[in-house]
């Protein structure tokens, strides 16, 4: 019986932050360049999402009410923020993870966000919830093993864990030139950069942190590409950039 190739599926599809770091599992494959977001990035980034989440609160209220609970109409009433496209291979060649062929830096750079949020927010199961976005301890009782959420490159995971990961680490991180490369350097201003913007913005804007990172993982959209071939992963790729 002739050998026959499996056939290439893609789906697209719209999600938000929180499925996108809850229901997948990623790895940068050997063939990327480095984390290479610098400063400018970082603010632009952080300065677009509060921007839109201003506009949102202005417009409709807090998305937590009095008891700091989500308020569901509020948070439908928000317009999503579209964050691009990423694609994702999770064909043979990725193993038991989705390979990022598009979409490395934003999401690299949204877990320190969020790695970053976690430690500021004043809730501690808001401060949990958002930790196990980025790195799920084992949980024998939802069976679910330990793991982390986006696997970046070999050389700097170990740091990534150290500074990104680890619980209260974005609180006192080392400045960036003190990173040996250039994508450790990038983390570490990654998180300074993103502390230092949300605490102007909490106290200038009167900004809600709390509510801010519950509108960072309901209302801030991608549409995630998948395919399980990496030809037709960098296909995808050559089309939408």
């Amino acid at each position: 019986r002739p050998h026959r190739m499996p056939s290439e599926q893609i789906e697209a599809e719209e999600e938000f932050l929180n499925k996108l770091y809850d229901d997948y599992r990623y790895q940068i494959p050997k063939f990327q360049r480095p984390f290479s977001w610098t400063e400018e990035n970082f603010a632009d980034l952080i300065d677009d999402l509060t921007d839109a989440y201003d506009v949102g609160r202005d417009s409709h209220g807090t998305l937590l009410n009095g008891e700091g609970e989500l308020d569901e109409s509020t948070r439908d009433a928000y317009e999503p923020y579209f964050l691009g496209s990423i694609i994702l291979n999770s064909g043979d060649e990725s193993g038991d993870r989705h390979d990022i062929i598009d979409g490395q830096q934003r999401l690299t750079s949204l877990a320190i966000l969020i790695a970053v949020l976690r430690d500021l927010v004043e809730d501690e199961a808001r401060a949990d919830s958002l930790g196990k976005r980025i790195y799920q301890e084992d949980d024998p009782v939802m069976g679910k093993s330990e793991t982390v959420r986006i696997q970046i490159r070999e050389r700097d995971h170990d740091f990534f864990e150290k500074h990104v990961l680890t619980k209260g680490a974005t609180e006192d991180a080392p400045t960036p030139e003190t990173g040996d490369t250039e994508p450790e350097q990038n983390i570490l201003q990654a998180i300074h950069t993103f502390r230092k913007e949300l605490l102007n913005w909490q106290d200038e804007e009167d900004g809600d942190l709390d509510d801010f990172a519950i509108y960072l993982t309901l209302r801030v959209v991608m549409v995630r590409i998948s395919t399980n071939s990496l030809s037709s992963a960098f296909r995808l790729f050559n089309v939408t950039n």
